[in-house]
Order: C-alpha cells, then sequence, then structure tokens
C-alpha cells in the first residue's frame, strides 16, 4: 500500500509541479524578449530622429572697439549655421559689410567701411576684414583680423562677442596718427530673417 501511496506522490509532482516550474521559465523568458525588443524599438527611434540642423539667415549687429581710438558702428552679414543637437556643437560661416566711426576724445575723426568673412566652432570666432577708412584728405585701405570668444545667436536669438582686434594698413598706404591698431572688441547680433530650418 506504501508504494502505491509514494507512486501516486511521485506522479503528482512529476504532472504538476514541474510543469509550473516550466511555465515559470517560460513567462521569464518572454518578459525578456519583450525587453530586448523595446530596447531595439527605441534605438531605432533614436538614430531616426535628426541630429544635425542647418540655419540660414540674416544678422544685424553692433560693435564697438576700445584702444587708443575709439570705433563704434553697426553691420549686416548673411550667415550659414549648422547645429549639432545631441553633439551640442555648432559652426557658422558668413559674410557681411560693417561700417564704424572711428572716435578720438569723442571727436570724428573718420569712417571705416569693411567686409568681413566669419568663421565660428564652438564658443569661438575668427574674422578677417578688408576695406577702406576715410579721413583727412584721402581715403587708405586697410585691413583687419579679430580672435573671438563667441556666444551663439543662432541658438538663443541673440549673440555676442568679446575679444581682441589687430587692424593695419594695407600696403602702400600707411597708418593715420588718428587710426589706432589695436582693440578690445565688443559686439552683439540680432537674426532679424531666418531661412527655413534643414534637417540632416
Amino acid at each position: 500500500m506504501k508504494c502505491i501511496h509514494i507512486a501516486a506522490f511521485c506522479l503528482f509532482l512529476t504532472i504538476g509541479v514541474v510543469p509550473q516550474v516550466s511555465h515559470a521559465e517560460e513567462e521569464a523568458a518572454d518578459r525578456e524578449r519583450v525587453s530586448d525588443e523595446e530596447s531595439v524599438e527605441e534605438e531605432l527611434e533614436e538614430r531616426r530622429a535628426p541630429s544635425i540642423t542647418r540655419h540660414r539667415g540674416v544678422v544685424v549687429s553692433g560693435n564697438a572697439d576700445f584702444g587708443s581710438t575709439i570705433q563704434t558702428g553697426l553691420g549686416v552679414s548673411y550667415s550659414r549655421v549648422i547645429l549639432g543637437i545631441k553633439q551640442g556643437g555648432f559652426f557658422e560661416y558668413g559674410l557681411g559689410l560693417n561700417a564704424a566711426l572711428v572716435l578720438n576724445e569723442w571727436r570724428v575723426d573718420g569712417l571705416l567701411i569693411e567686409a568681413v568673412g566669419r568663421g565660428t566652432m564652438v564658443w569661438s570666432a575668427l574674422e578677417f576684414g578688408l576695406g577702406l577708412v576715410t579721413g583727412g584728405e584721402r581715403s587708405r585701405a586697410t585691413g583687419s583680423i579679430s580672435i573671438l570668444a563667441s556666444w551663439p545667436y543662432f541658438v538663443e536669438g541673440f549673440g555676442v562677442d568679446l575679444g581682441y582686434r589687430y587692424q593695419f594698413p594695407i600696403f602702400p598706404f600707411e597708418r593715420p596718427e588718428w587710426f589706432g591698431g589695436h582693440f578690445f572688441t565688443i559686439s552683439g547680433h540680432l537674426p532679424v530673417w531666418t531661412g527655413e530650418t534643414e534637417l540632416l
């Protein structure tokens, strides 16, 4: 009789307990498979999302240069900017035209008109300028280079530059006494028109 009870008990374990254990393992495997599928879908969504945008626009700038003289004026430029949304970086390049008064003890000694090329990358900018300065009896050809720390105006809708500007006469012209060479420069930028954003 005891043998019959033992056999019945073994049969119960075989039929009831073992399938339950197998069922639990299957549920765990299903949950793991669903989790893996969701992770793959999230990764694909991130890859499909745009990571870079490209902008273009017209920017109005106001600037002041402080050295042996003071130069203050306005400029306008056309710029194209590439922003890395996820990467956090940006690159900008543009061409513009600046006009500034040359002041000496708050007396206007001349007018500087420059064509400017600009490149910006990751909070720093480099500008080159070629132009004419008028004052006294004649006009003179000049050039300039500026090394700047730059706040990107296409990100927040405005921008600020701080840095060093060096300007020089172009041969065969000489520097007039009232025309300075080394400046601390500050400028503000405001986009007045922005083209359609392109996703790359």
